[in-house]
Formats: C-alpha cells, sequence, structure tokens
C-alpha cells in the first residue's frame, strides 16, 4: 500500500483528480475501458470516477495512515465536489463500492487492487 499512496501523489492533478494511466495498470485489475464504463453508468466524468476510486482505497486500505494523505483525499474531495454537478456524493461513493465489488464478482477475482478487498469499507 505505501508504494500505490506514493505513486498516486505523484500523479494527482493540481485540480485534485486522477485520470487512468500507466501508473494505474500495475495496481488495478480494471482496463481504462472498464473505468469509462463506470462513468458512463454513473453518469460522470471519467476523471471524476478514477478520482472517487482513488479515495474509496484511502479510506478503506490506507485507513490508519490517513494522516500520510489526508491534505492528498482533501484536494480530492476538493474536485469532487466541485464536479459532481446536482448528484448525491454519498450516493456515489456507495454506487462506486457497487461497482467495484460487481467487478470484483465479474472478474471472479477477491482483489480488485492490492489491498482492498470485496466487502472491506
Amino acid at each position: 500500500p505505501k508504494q500505490w499512496y506514493q505513486r498516486r501523489v505523484r500523479v494527482q492533478k493540481t485540480d485534485g483528480s486522477y485520470s487512468y494511466g500507466p501508473a494505474f495498470s500495475s495496481d488495478l485489475n480494471m482496463t481504462e475501458a472498464d473505468i469509462e464504463a463506470g462513468a458512463v453508468e454513473f453518469g460522470v466524468q471519467k476523471d471524476l470516477f478514477m478520482t472517487l476510486i482513488v479515495i474509496i482505497y484511502l479510506r478503506s486500505v490506507m485507513a490508519n495512515r490517513q494522516s500520510s494523505w489526508i491534505r492528498m483525499g482533501e484536494k480530492a474531495d476538493g474536485f469532487i465536489a466541485s464536479n459532481i454537478g446536482d448528484k448525491d456524493l454519498a450516493r456515489l461513493e456507495e454506487d462506486c463500492e457497487k461497482f467495484i465489488d460487481r467487478y470484483i464478482l465479474a472478474s471472479r477475482s477477491k482483489v480488485l487492487f492490492k489491498g482492498y478487498k470485496k466487502g472491506k469499507k
């Protein structure tokens, strides 16, 4: 998880968002097409959906190290809040978690990204 976190710090954009790219390909068992499908399903921008995935990871897997990523998380939260429009944030996060879990079931994988296990919130 520490290496995953360090790579995320380097690829966070100045607006607080994340986009899918080579930095994620070794950690996620999702393709860019999967991220695009999730964004379309929930009616949000691809970068917003990717940012939600990163935040879910930080809150679920890196919760015990929150002090090391709190500023990065706040920046991402600011991006999310500025870009969700009239969508309910709690609902969007819940739907994103369900998407992750559904993808895990579809791929028959126990792990979507290193450290995140199905049902671990």
